[in-house]
């Protein structure tokens, strides 16, 4: 029997517009609109008030957005930042000279958050996001930038130029990939599909076949050597002392090029991101990674974690190691991926 665990409701949406004129007067964003949830605006030295349709709200106020709530901010020289829900981020500066360069600079402590930004034809123009652990500046760009709550940052690019910079070590994201900082530690590159946030969980069940997740990448950069897998995860019993799951990375020609199995107790009642170690396998062609975490005879099995906040970009199922067709139609296919990621070695 397979399972599904919903541990976030659906999403409502704040939309929330920036204006400043192209000659770098006003430095105000205006709310435009709240759907339902709960989006909070503070001023520096000032307590937080709910956001309003009209508010505006200058450099260094701080916009959060709560756990069932989105917005969306739009900025004067036509970028946007989506906040997901559970995130929190300041506007640090705001402006535009009379040069014709632009400047965005936000701090964001905790979240997920998707910029859209505009192309900047100017070479002084910034688009910036801060964080805990790391710097991560776009031109013209699709960026997406998680943070947990530790300050552990992921960067990832859908398109344009994106480069994250921590500890001194400039890491340039390619589109397709993605950018892991931890605290302390300089970037690595990082395979995700996932936007960090789960909206769910999924077990395999007590099926008595080998059914389990896959997720398929392609490289980025060419050729990229795996060091670690990362899964989103949380184990709600008590497993068996040898319960085990296994983890394989599959060329595209189903040729197995690392496999190995790896104890439950790694899983705990805690939602969150699990690594173990890959050695040094390097991909220079689409693969799949699978995992097999089966439940039979051994107790309540592992739910992976499952984000659902766009449309599946690469996730499935296998049985007994091969392909097949979705089995169930909750999750839906067409907007769940697995959480399931892989860290590459820095350059």
């Amino acid at each position: 029997m397979t399972r599904w665990r919903v541990i976030a409701p659906v999403l409502a949406a704040l939309t929330i517009a920036l204006m400043v004129p192209a000659c770098g007067g006003s430095k105000a964003l205006t709310i435009l609109s709240v759907a339902t949830g709960t989006v909070s605006v503070a001023r520096p030295g000032s307590a937080k008030v709910d956001g309003k349709v009209g508010m505006r709200v200058q450099a260094g106020d701080v916009i959060e957005s709560g756990n069932n709530s989105t917005a969306i901010i739009t900025f004067f020289e036509g970028s946007t930042i989506e906040l997901k829900p559970g995130t929190s981020i300041e506007v640090v500066s705001l402006g535009a000279a009379r040069s014709g360069s632009t400047t965005v600079l936000l701090r964001q402590t905790l979240g997920g958050t998707v910029s859209r930004v505009v192309k900047l034809t100017d070479a002084k123009s910034r688009y910036e996001i801060e964080t805990p652990v790391a710097v991560a500046g776009v031109r013209g760009s699709i960026m997406l930038v998680d943070v947990a709550a530790d300050g552990t940052t992921h960067v990832g690019n859908q398109a344009g130029k994106i480069v994250v910079v921590a500890q001194g070590v400039e890491l340039e994201v390619p589109v397709g990939g993605g950018g892991l900082v931890k605290p302390g530690e300089p970037p690595q590159p990082e395979l995700a599909h996932d936007d960090g946030r789960a909206e769910g969980g999924y077990s395999m069940g007590n099926t008595g076949r080998e059914l389990g997740f896959a997720v398929q990448f392609s490289p980025a950069p060419v050729p990229f050597e795996i060091v670690k897998a990362r899964i989103f995860a949380w184990m709600p019993g008590t497993p068996a002392a040898d319960s085990k799951f296994t983890l394989r990375i599959v060329a595209a020609d189903r040729r197995i090029l690392w496999e190995e199995s790896f104890a439950y107790t790694r899983f705990t009642a805690e939602h969150a991101w699990v690594e173990v170690d890959v050695p040094g396998i390097v991909v220079s062609d689409n693969f799949s990674v699978q995992l097999y975490a089966p439940t039979l005879g051994q107790g309540q099995g592992p739910f992976i974690g499952t984000d659902r906040s766009g449309p599946n970009r690469n996730s499935s199922m296998v049985l007994n190691w091969e392909p097949i067709a979705w089995t169930t139609d909750r999750p839906a296919q067409s907007d769940t991926n697995w959480m399931i990621r892989l860290v590459g070695k820095a350059p």
